[in-house]
């Protein structure tokens, strides 16, 4: 018998798209790191034709994005040292430490 699978519930953090061949891919929404799942049905040809379900889970790992430098104003005095913290308005999404060199 001949196969055919159809997507049921589409993933709520990624899409699927079905190639010509039958399978599938499955690309996660930008930053997104977790679970998602689908569900999907899949069919025979024949007489009478028959049917099943069952869910693909879907564990997408988190990779490490670049921190964000936002620039900065420092006022300083004619001939006066002025300490200043570059870091204080960065930010990195995963939390990581922020060094400047």
């Amino acid at each position: 018998d001949v196969l055919t699978a159809t997507v049921l519930v589409n993933p709520v953090h990624g899409t699927v798209t079905q190639k010509p061949d039958g399978s599938f891919t499955y690309t996660p929404d930008a930053n997104y790191n977790g679970v998602d799942s689908i569900k999907y049905k899949v069919c025979d040809n024949g007489t009478p034709s028959m049917c099943d379900t069952g869910v693909v889970i879907f564990t997408v790992s988190p990779v490490n994005d670049a921190p964000v430098a936002v620039n900065d104003a420092v006022m300083v005095v004619e001939d006066t040292a002025k300490d200043f913290e570059v870091l204080s308005n960065d930010t990195d999404v995963e939390g990581d430490v922020l060094t400047a060199t």
